[in-house]
Parts: C-alpha cells; structure tokens; sequence
C-alpha cells in the first residue's frame, strides 16, 4: 500500500471536495486505509479497501514542511520523505525528494482528514480511471 500512496499522488486532482474542510490541516495524520477503485471503458471493474501498516503517516508542520513516513510492501522497508506544502481551497499540493503531486482535501475536522486522487489512463486502447481515497486520522 505506500508504494500506492506515493504513485496515486502522481496526478493532480480533478475532483471537487464535498466536505466541510473546517479543521486545521497542520498535525501528524496517521494513515488509517486507502481505498481504490477502477473503472474500465467507464465500467466499474473492482473496489478495494487496505489497511495501513502501523507507523505510516503524514506530518505536516507550521512552517510548510512535510514529512511522509510510507510502507513500501515490495521491500517491506518504511520510507521517509521531507519535502514542503502548500494548502490552498480544498488542494494540498507536496513538492521535494519523492513528494511531488496534489490531492483534494474531502475531509478535515480535528480528527479526520480525507485526501482523493483520479488518475485517467489508457490499457490497450481502452480508458482506465482509478480513484484512490487516503484515510488519515490524528
């Protein structure tokens, strides 16, 4: 799963938030489960929900640095990446060593925080989307 929290973030965003964003994003986020689904030629071809390995997360700080502990599930090894942030309307955009990409921001209050990615592909001729959701919590 955290090789998949890094490549989903490849994209940025086309999707609009649908939550409340009212809370503050700065704070450690543990990474509770990631979700994905994948459609074929429009179809729905599956759906599945992982959860994490304990000691993953996200840990944004005041000042605009990120620090993203992921699970690499290939190497059973963990990655530590540090990079800047920036949190504008509903998109959180990452940048340094290993962290470039932008989410959106679907869920965030005190405790929760909600990131969603859409990336559109081709397999063989045929469009492919894959949605991925990342469950985080303090």
């Amino acid at each position: 799963m955290g090789v998949m929290v890094l490549v989903m973030f490849a994209v940025a965003c086309t999707k609009s938030s649908t939550s409340d964003n009212s809370g503050s994003i700065v704070g450690k986020w543990n990474l509770i489960s990631e979700r994905v689904k994948i459609y074929f030629s429009g179809l729905p071809l599956g759906e599945q929900t992982q959860a994490a390995k304990p000691g993953q997360y996200f840990d944004l700080r005041t000042n605009g640095t990120v620090y993203v502990n992921s699970y690499d599930s290939t190497t059973n090894t963990y990655n530590l990446d540090s990079g800047n942030y920036t949190y504008k309307g509903d998109t959180l955009s990452l940048s340094g060593a290993g962290l470039d990409y932008a989410v959106k921001v679907q869920t965030l209050n005190s405790n929760t925080l909600t990131l969603y990615t859409s990336i559109d592909s081709l397999s063989l001729g045929i469009p492919v989307k894959t949605e991925v959701w990342i469950n985080l919590s303090k």
